[in-house]
Formats: structure tokens, C-alpha cells, sequence
């Protein structure tokens, strides 16, 4: 799998993006900044994208990614998520009060997008990769996902809390397993996350020791603009470079090469 970073913020600011991943240049997770980092090109090569929730910093430029996506030869654009993503995206995004239901046909044209829920804790075939949704812990519906290849796995905490179902998967989880793991606050703020459903270094640390075997390399994203250099500083203290923050533009195979 190549993973490429097209943002790894956890919220707005001046030279910051919200979360946004690609995988083999098909499968997009999350879109929080697509449509303003990737070319018509980047756009056009999507087949589908899979969400973990609903909150802003993790949709706000899904909207505009029907036409981007929309060529003479294409087909519709995939949006993939367990039903209650879904659900939320279809009551209060693609909605003619604020823009358009690129479901339905317009003007005669076929639809721009189609819906595909998925199972939760059953694996789908996605782009040629094997998808398992996994509930987080949230203060709305969130989920992880488990992405497998021949190859290895790569797991994806989205926003989440200590009490995620993810962390008992990742022991059974194909190897190698790379876990792109959220740090929203440094140590020290743990009760405002898990408040809010987040991680610090620390919870993060707690959460992934109980699930033996260690995952083979954890990847840092979701870092608060305001406490990013407090977060890299608390993740001094894990060895590295087994914990590595991400920043945007990153690309990562995986396995990575020997």
C-alpha cells in the first residue's frame, strides 16, 4: 500500500490541513482538505471515499468532490461508511437547503455519487483492499478502520478516545501493522480528551500496550494546530523511530522498503 498525507491537522489554521488520506491513489479517507491539495487528475483517479464520522474538519470539502470527480467516462463517485455515516451525510450535506443531492439525478444526468454502507466488524472489498469498520470511542458515531493487503495493514484510529473496539483488533490484525493513531492534545490534558474523545501520547501509549503483539511502526496524526509542538515534544519520550509524527505531503509504502 502507498499512503499519501494530504492532511494530518486536527483543525484549521494558517498552514494547516485537515485530515485527508490516500491510499493507492483510489481510496480516500476522510475529506478534509481534498479539493484544495490534489489535482483534477489526484480527483478523477478516486473510486471512493471512506469516512469515520461526520464531524467538519473530517467532510468540509466532501461536497465539492462529485463534479471534481465527474468526467464524461466516469462513474459515480463512492461514498463508504457504516449507515449512520452515511445517514448523517445524507440528512445535512447533500441536501438542496445547502447544495445538492448529487444522489439523485440533475438535469437529466445520471447521479454524481452513490451511497455503500458498510458492515461494521465485517470486512469489505474496497479498491482492491480489504476494509473492516470498527467503532471508536467519540462523543458522535466515529469509526477505525482495519485496511489489509497480500502485503500487510495498515489501521486508522480516526477520532477516538481510550475505549476504541480497534485496539483488541490490532492483535489479530495481518502483519506487518502500521497504526496511523491519533494525538489531538499533549500529555497532561487527558481529562479534556477523553472528554472530547481524543488522545494524548500517554493514553495512546496505554491503549496499544494492552493489545499485544506492538504494532510494527505507529504514525502520528490529528495533532491540534495550538499544541502541536507540545505534542512533539511529549513524543521525545517513545522511542523512535517506532512513533513518527506525520506531516503533510508525506508518502508511506508499506511495509516500508528494507
Amino acid at each position: 500500500m502507498f499512503l499519501r498525507i494530504v492532511g494530518c491537522d486536527g483543525g484549521p489554521a494558517p498552514n494547516a490541513w485537515c485530515t485527508s488520506f490516500l491510499i493507492n491513489g483510489r481510496l480516500l479517507i476522510d475529506a478534509g482538505c481534498p479539493a484544495s491539495r490534489l489535482t483534477s487528475k489526484d480527483i478523477q483517479g478516486i473510486d471512493t471515499v471512506l469516512l469515520t464520522h461526520a464531524h467538519w474538519d473530517h467532510i468540509k470539502e466532501l461536497p465539492f468532490l462529485p463534479p471534481l470527480h465527474h468526467t464524461a467516462a466516469s462513474t459515480p463517485l463512492i461514498i463508504a461508511a457504516p449507515l449512520d455515516i452515511l445517514t448523517i451525510i445524507q440528512k445535512h450535506v447533500f441536501i438542496r437547503d445547502v447544495w445538492l443531492d448529487f444522489s439523485q439525478p440533475l438535469d437529466g444526468a445520471p447521479p454524481l455519487l452513490r451511497y455503500m454502507p458498510l458492515a461494521v466488524g465485517q470486512p469489505t472489498v474496497i479498491c482492491g483492499l480489504r476494509v473492516t469498520a470498527v467503532p471508536g470511542d467519540h462523543h458522535v458515531p466515529c469509526y477505525g478502520y482495519l485496511i489489509s493487503d497480500a502485503s500487510g495493514t495498515m489501521a486508522f484510529t480516526s477520532d477516538t478516545g481510550p475505549g476504541s473496539a480497534l485496539w483488541p483488533r490490532l492483535a489479530t490484525a495481518p502483519r506487518p501493522l502500521a497504526l496511523v493513531a491519533e494525538t489531538s492534545y499533549p500529555d497532561g490534558h487527558e481529562p479534556r480528551a477523553i472528554r472530547e474523545g481524543h488522545l494524548t501520547p500517554s493514553l495512546l501509549n496505554q491503549a496499544i500496550s494492552s493489545s499485544a503483539p506492538f504494532p510494527d511502526k505507529i504514525f502520528l496524526t490529528h495533532l491540534k494546530p495550538e499544541f502541536r509542538e507540545q505534542v512533539l515534544q511529549c513524543v521525545t519520550a517513545y522511542p523512535s523511530p517506532l512513533w513518527t509524527p506525520l506531516t503533510n505531503n508525506d508518502g508511506i509504502s508499506w511495509p516500508e522498503p528494507n
